[in-house]
C-alpha cells in the first residue's frame, strides 16, 4: 500500500525556541488500521534507514513484564532534580530508583545489583536528564546477559 501526503510545518509555538518548526503528518485511516493502531495503544517506532522513514507498531510500555518496578523507577528518576540511581536485582529482576540530596552518597549492594542509569546533582547538565520505560528494559536485558 502506497500513498503520497503532504507534511505540515507549523510554528509551534509556547517555550519553542524561535525559530523552531513542528512537523506533522497525517497518517491514512486504512494504514493505522493495518498495524492494529488503536486510540489505546498507539505507540510506535520510528527509524530514519536509508533516506526513509520507517513506521512500525511498537510495544506498549505498560507491558514491560519481565521486569517489575520499571514504571515507578522512571518516574522517580525523572522527577528528581539531584543525584539518582536506577538499580536492577538481577536475580529478582525488580528495578528501582534511589535518589539523594548529594553526589557524595550512595547505598552498597551485593553483587546481584546493578546501575543501570544515574544521573549527578553535581553536573547542571545532568539534573534535568531524562529516560523512558523502553531504556530502562534494554539496559536491564543487557545487564541479564551479562550475568
Amino acid at each position: 500500500m502506497k500513498r503520497t501526503a503532504k507534511v505540515s510545518v507549523t510554528n509551534p509555538g509556547g517555550n519553542a525556541s524561535k525559530g523552531s518548526l513542528r512537523y506533522s503528518l497525517t497518517i491514512p485511516p486504512v494504514m493505522m488500521q493495518e498495524l492494529r493502531i488503536t486510540p489505546e495503544d498507539r505507540d510506535i517506532v520510528l527509524t530514519l534507514e536509508d533516506n526513509q522513514i520507517i513506521i512500525e507498531k511498537g510495544e506498549k510500555e505498560m507491558e514491560i513484564k519481565r521486569f517489575k518496578g520499571i514504571k515507578a523507577a522512571v518516574g522517580q528518576f525523572n522527577d528528581w532534580q539531584g543525584h539518582a540511581e536506577i538499580m536492577l536485582n538481577r536475580e529478582t529482576g525488580k528495578v528501582w530508583c534511589d535518589v539523594f540530596a548529594s553526589g557524595q552518597e550512595w547505598i552498597e549492594y551485593s553483587e546481584e545489583v546493578s546501575r543501570l542509569m544515574s544521573k549527578s546533582a553535581v553536573r547542571m547538565d545532568e539534573r534535568d536528564d531524562k529516560t523512558s520505560m523502553r531504556e530502562i528494559n534494554e539496559r536491564a536485558e543487557e545487564k541479564m546477559k551479562e550475568k
